[in-house]
């Protein structure tokens, strides 16, 4: 998610609200087996799973994340 300021997370939400942070490129597969069992005509673009995976690979496993969660 993009925020305002510009700021990007890679998390779980709920209702638009950030609960906890994309830290494995592994939750992010869970996530999306998950999400394709449920709903196989979903389509999620190829450019933004290499996002995340990016994310998660460059990002995540550095950031303190605490001060975002349920804002």
């Amino acid at each position: 998610m993009i925020f305002k300021d510009g700021l990007r997370k890679a998390g779980f939400f709920k209702e638009n609200i950030y609960k906890t942070p994309l830290l494995t490129i592994h939750e992010f597969d869970e996530y999306y087996r998950k999400m394709m069992k449920a709903d196989p005509n979903k389509i999620v673009p190829e450019a933004f799973i290499q996002e995340i995976k990016e994310y998660v690979g460059l990002l995540a496993a550095t950031e303190d994340n605490s001060k975002y969660i349920d804002k």
